[in-house]
């Protein structure tokens, strides 16, 4: 106030004394008054900032099996794109027969083939952290039942962790089936294949695990083998897709185990975590075979577990002597569940699901006969990526067995669009 006040009576604002004494009155009542109203905010001059930083990039998952798992790229980004668009839903492309329409007002994915249409809980993660978004941090933990269930004697299993209580897909609530958890380091002995036992239990249709493993079924169908397309098509027959009919729960605690110090094993020597992935095979054999396959797993031909004694070939890139085979997709393995004869409209088969680890394993680029495994390496792939020849039996471990129908194709083009 003064520094102004004395700019004006210096400028001779006024007229001698009697001006500029009314004018020092003005002048302290106009900056008291100033001083009292709050100034407004001093806007701050906005950074230029890269869209890339100031845009949270999402991408979605669905649960499953009481975790998580990312959609492909493709799907995500459909989701991504009509999430921001702030639409209420969006119709993913049909999968193996099946429609889905995820919902963002309840975060679910709605199976709408057919009754009873299952829901699956889905959220929405950052791509760069895994930071959710929108949706559970958590997998849900069942509620407990309000009626006791009479006690069932069963035969002795590994400890099992509890079963996550997934989003219900009918009102008939089902939850998945416990997965084992079988702790083991490398340093273990393996328990001894003689000791091995085995049970095989049904797995409810109309429930969390049988859809669950509907849903990985169908995704390991490759739908190219030309058995069931090219041929058929030759033929003027409509091609021939596969529905997962039964399903059977191999309890094996030897073979897990087994399983698990191998994992351990191959962690202590492999860097890469891709390389330590899990993941599904299958393999196709006459039924007589089955319950043997299931107790001791596939064992390379001459082991003395090894009831066969005879063999078609010895191998296409690897010896059977010094490893097994499996198959990447189920279609593959279905004729050899049948006579070696392809599957006719309404015939099923029944193939073993292994857990398998692949670990480190070498593309043989074309078929080389019976050759020894690779050093440095854990499996051989095939040359068109269909299969895997594993060095170790317990690379592998019987998960289920399936029995798959086989049934006439009658989508048509728009069913696709």
């Amino acid at each position: 106030i003064n520094a102004e006040y004395m700019g004006c009576e210096a400028l001779g604002v006024g007229n001698g004394a009697k001006t500029v004494a009314p004018m020092r009155v003005a002048l302290k009542e106009h900056f008291a008054s100033a001083a009292a109203t709050p100034s407004p905010p001093t806007k701050k001059a906005k950074k230029d900032t890269p869209a890339a930083e100031t845009e949270v990039l999402g991408k979605w998952q669905w649960l499953a099996g009481g975790s998580y798992v990312d959609y492909d790229l493709a799907t995500s980004t459909l989701i991504e794109d009509a999430f921001k668009a702030g639409k209420a839903s969006v119709s993913l492309p049909p999968s193996r027969g099946q429609t889905y329409v995820i919902s963002f007002a309840d975060l679910q994915q709605t199976n709408t083939t057919a009754p009873p249409y299952k829901k699956r809980a889905v959220r929405r993660v950052s791509a760069a952290d895994g930071t959710v978004l929108q949706g559970s941090k958590s997998t849900p933990t069942p509620k407990p039942s309000s009626t006791p269930k009479p006690a069932v004697t069963a035969p002795p299993r590994p400890t099992a962790s509890p079963t996550p209580d997934d989003a219900p897909h009918s009102p008939t609530t089902s939850t998945t089936a416990a997965k084992s958890v079988v702790k083991a380091s490398p340093d273990d002995i393996p328990p001894d294949l003689e000791t091995a036992t085995c049970t095989l239990t049904p797995v409810e249709k109309d429930s969390e695990e049988f859809w669950e493993l509907e849903e990985k079924f169908n995704a390991h169908i490759q739908g190219r083998n030309e058995d069931y397309v090219s041929k058929r098509l030759e033929k003027k027959l409509k091609p021939i897709s596969f529905v997962l009919k039964l399903a059977e729960k191999v309890n094996n605690p030897v073979l897990e185990k087994r399983f698990e110090i191998r994992k351990a094993k191959m962690a202590q020597v492999i860097s890469n975590k891709n390389d330590l992935r899990e993941r599904i095979s299958f393999h196709g054999t006459h039924p007589k075979n089955i319950n043997n396959m299931c107790k001791t797993s596939l064992l390379r031909f001459k082991h003395p577990l090894n009831p066969c004694t005879t063999q078609a070939d010895d191998g296409y890139f690897g010896t059977n002597k010094k490893g097994v085979y499996v198959s990447r997709y189920a279609d593959y393995t279905f004729k050899y569940a049948n006579r070696l004869v392809p599957l006719e409209p309404g015939e099923t088969a029944k193939v073993v699901m292994f857990r398998t680890l692949p670990g480190r394993s070498k593309h043989i680029e074309k078929l080389v006969g019976p050759i020894d495994p690779t050093e440095g390496f854990d499996s051989h792939s095939s040359p068109s990526f269909l299969e895997w020849y594993l060095f170790n039996e317990d690379q592998l471990c019987p998960e289920y067995v399936l029995t798959v129908l086989a049934k006439e194709d009658t989508r048509t083009a728009s069913d696709d669009m």
